[in-house]
């Protein structure tokens, strides 16, 4: 019995150092034909496999595992259309596979063409186990040695930088009210995720969902029939990801009345806010004699006009 404990253990020496005192970080981009791409890591000799692929893997993904082991390896990856990871040669994305660790940083790399296969011997150091931290500098629990992301926590948001709000007048008669702003985006706290919005005719508030530090928010206002008089203040305000605001950005568009801006014109608008471009519908001619050509044939007029004028002729 003991002798048969003895052989286990003589037997499994080779491999406790692929389990103990190190790691490796695996990571595969795969191209557009990820069928074709496969990859394993054993030790010297090609067997066992200590680990490989995933099956069913999706195109232009990106596919990363932790290993435990030290010592010498032998990683492999393989393609059976004989392309690599060259997919841009026939209209794709490039892939990309790599190993490394925090103290050896990159082992293996490999990106596009390599044919159909590629073999490396690699020998893997003694490396303490990946730690997990914040890795913003930013982050007041910043960890300069962490390996793998973890929780960043930030200081309380102090509102925006800058804000403008401004309308667009559309053709509908309608005005779109825009909401403009700058955040300190160094300040994960203060990373926009909703947007409030309110008028002082009791509407709303609502609030809508923000993209990560997006800087912009829209909303319609009146009814496209706005009389010239129309007044009604517009609010919005921007909650932070801590949950704190920022101050109420206020504003009170104009009517939007479509016409002739032009004092000028005859088809002139005193109460259009925004040209249309009907100042020219009208044509003037001016300071023109206008010269006519009769030609008779069997009581058939033909008859030409001739402008001659001493002014431009303008015609829309």
């Amino acid at each position: 019995m003991k002798k048969l404990q003895l052989l286990l253990l003589i037997l499994l020496i080779p491999f406790l150092g692929y389990t103990q005192g190190s790691w490796i970080h695996i990571q595969l981009m795969t191209d557009n034909y990820p069928s074709e791409t496969s990859w394993n890591i054993t030790p010297p000799g090609g067997s066992p496999i200590i680990i490989e692929n995933d099956s069913n893997m999706l195109p232009n993904t990106m596919y990363d595992t932790i290993v435990f082991l030290g010592g010498t390896i032998v990683a492999s990856i393989y393609d059976s259309f004989g392309d690599g990871l060259g997919s841009s040669q026939w209209g794709g994305t490039d892939g990309w596979f790599m190993i490394s660790n925090a103290c050896q940083d990159t082992l293996m790399y490999v990106a596009g063409d390599f044919g159909d296969s590629l073999v490396q011997t690699l020998t893997v150091a003694p490396c303490a186990p990946p730690t997990f931290g914040c890795l913003d500098p930013n982050g007041l629990n910043y960890d300069s040695t962490a390996y793998f992301p973890g929780p960043c926590t930030y200081p309380t948001c102090g509102g925006l930088l800058s804000d403008t709000v401004q309308q667009t007048c559309l053709p509908t008669g309608q005005t779109l009210v825009q909401f403009f702003w700058q955040n300190d985006i160094s300040n994960g706290n203060c990373n926009p995720v909703r947007f409030w919005y309110w008028n002082e005719n009791g509407v709303g508030p609502f609030q809508y969902g923000l993209g990560p530090n997006q800087q912009d928010f829209a909303v319609y206002a009146g009814n496209g029939q706005m009389p010239p008089n129309w007044s009604v203040e517009h609010y919005g305000m921007v909650e932070f990801a801590d949950s704190t605001f920022s101050d109420t950005m206020a504003y009170t568009p104009t009517s939007c009345i479509a016409g002739c801006t032009d004092p000028t014109q005859p088809t002139y608008n005193p109460w259009a806010t925004f040209d249309d471009g009907s100042c020219l519908e009208r044509n003037i001619i001016e300071n023109c004699f206008i010269y006519i050509q009769n030609n008779c044939r069997r009581f058939i007029y033909e008859i030409s006009f001739l402008f001659y004028c001493s002014s431009p002729i303008f015609f829309s």
